[in-house]
């Protein structure tokens, strides 16, 4: 559940001013002591970044580009076309001369950036994509409102 931290809107219910709030922090709760215990990882980090698009009516899409999969299944993907370190979200809506956003989301800071993935934003910037690695889904929702901006 993802919610701001001011006490005095959506702590206590839903914020309607939940993405446009400074305070906005995603966060969940640990169902097992009862109280909220902040999960920074990419999924979740990457969740608030859907959830922000889906509140503003921007299609977002997500690559699922993730290894976590049996080998099988990896062979197959690769078979289908999967290719390492494509970027996980892509808004196919043309803004500002490109023809897209791509975003490679990281946890923060010290997330590690693969060669692949770099080489990827690299080649996609150069087709006439806007392609960016953003570090939490605060500087990914940042891009993307200036992405927007006209």
């Amino acid at each position: 559940m993802t919610y701001c931290g001011n006490t005095q809107c959506s702590e206590h219910g839903n914020c309607n001013l939940m993405f446009d709030c400074p305070l906005f922090k995603p966060t969940s709760k640990n169902p097992k002591a009862g109280k909220p215990k902040p999960q920074t990882t990419e999924d979740n980090e990457q969740e608030a970044v859907i959830e922000y698009c889906e509140l503003k009516h921007i299609v977002a899409v997500h690559i699922p580009n993730e290894s976590k999969r049996s080998v099988a299944y990896g062979a197959k993907m690769k078979r289908m076309g999967l290719q390492k370190g494509f970027p996980d979200l892509f808004i196919p809506t043309a803004r500002q001369g490109f023809h897209g956003l791509f975003i490679e989301m990281k946890v923060d800071k010290s997330s590690r950036v693969r060669p692949e993935q770099k080489a990827w934003r690299v080649y996609l910037n150069k087709q006439g994509y806007k392609a960016l690695i953003c570090y939490g889904a605060g500087e990914a929702i940042k891009e993307i409102e200036k992405y927007f901006k006209e």
